[in-house]
C-alpha cells in the first residue's frame, strides 16, 4: 500500500494583494493606491517600474503615486511560497478632449455613448459595461480640443479577452482635420494569446497643434487560426481616449 506525505506549507502560494484596479488615470494631482492581502504574519511587498522588490518596501497603509508608472506587488509570508506578482499600470491624463464622438457602436454593447471615451472611468474585465463594443468593424472617433494644442501622443484604452474574442486593435491611425496622417501604430502583439486585460496605446504623434483630430481604430481583420473562433471577425471594445 503505498503512503502519502502529507503536504508542507512550503508547498503552498499565496494568493496576490488585492487591489481595486490594475489600470489607474489620474488627472493633475498625486493619487493613491491600496492594496489588501489578510493573513497572520503576512505582508505586501512592492515596486515602482523596475526597481527591486526589496525589505524595505513594504506596504503600510497605501502608495501614493506622483508620475506614470506600473507598480509590481506580492504577497509574502515565511512559511508559504510568495504570490505571483500583480502590475498597475498607473497613467496621467494631461489633457482630456473637449468633445468626443464614435460611430454607432454593436447594439449590444452600446456603453454610456461616446461619453464612455471622455469620463476618466476606466472599465474592468466586466465588458458589459463602461466600454464601447464594435465587432469587425473599425472604431471612428472625432475629437476636438477647446483650443489649438499640441498633440504629442494619443491614448486608447481598450479591453483583451480573447476567450470572448475581444482582442486589441491592429493599427490606430491619428489624422487631423483635413485627413492627413499624423500618428499611426500596428499592434502586431494583438495576433497571439494572451491572459484577459485591459491595455492602454500608445499613439506618437508630431506634436504640432490642433484644433481636432480623428482617430481610427482597426480590429484584426479575422479571428487568428490558434483560436477557437478562427476567421471569425474580432470583437474590439474601447473606453477611454485621450492626449497630451
Amino acid at each position: 500500500m503505498l503512503s502519502t506525505l502529507p503536504l508542507l506549507s512550503q508547498d503552498y502560494q499565496l494568493a496576490p494583494p488585492i487591489t481595486g484596479s490594475t489600470r489607474i488615470v489620474y488627472k493633475g494631482n498625486p493619487t493613491k493606491i491600496g492594496l489588501s492581502f489578510r493573513m497572520d504574519g503576512a505582508n505586501i511587498r512592492y515596486a515602482i517600474d523596475d526597481t527591486l522588490m526589496g525589505k524595505s518596501n513594504v506596504y503600510v497603509d497605501s502608495i501614493v503615486i506622483d508620475k506614470p508608472c506600473t507598480l509590481r506587488a506580492v504577497s509574502i509570508h515565511p512559511d508559504y511560497l510568495a504570490s505571483d506578482p500583480i502590475s498597475i499600470q498607473v497613467v496621467e491624463l494631461k489633457k482630456a478632449f473637449s468633445s468626443i464622438i464614435a460611430n454607432p457602436t454593436h447594439q449590444k454593447y452600446p456603453g454610456f455613448g461616446s461619453k464612455t471615451l471622455n469620463d476618466l472611468n476606466l472599465g474592468s474585465l466586466n465588458f458589459s459595461k463602461d466600454y464601447l463594443g464594435y465587432n469587425g468593424e473599425e472604431i471612428v472617433i472625432e475629437a476636438q480640443m477647446d483650443k489649438k494644442s499640441k498633440i504629442k501622443n494619443v491614448f486608447v484604452s481598450a479591453l483583451t479577452s480573447q476567450g470572448s474574442w475581444i482582442f486589441g486593435p491592429s493599427e490606430i491611425t491619428v489624422l487631423d482635420g483635413y485627413g492627413k496622417e499624423i500618428g499611426y501604430a500596428k499592434f502586431q502583439e494583438n495576433t497571439i494569446q494572451q491572459t484577459s486585460k485591459p491595455v492602454i496605446y500608445t499613439i506618437k504623434c508630431n506634436g504640432k497643434k490642433y484644433k481636432d483630430i480623428k482617430i481610427i481604430i482597426k480590429p484584426l481583420s479575422t479571428i487568428p487560426d490558434w483560436h477557437d473562433g478562427k476567421g471569425s471577425p474580432a470583437w474590439l471594445f474601447v473606453d477611454e481616449v485621450w492626449y497630451e
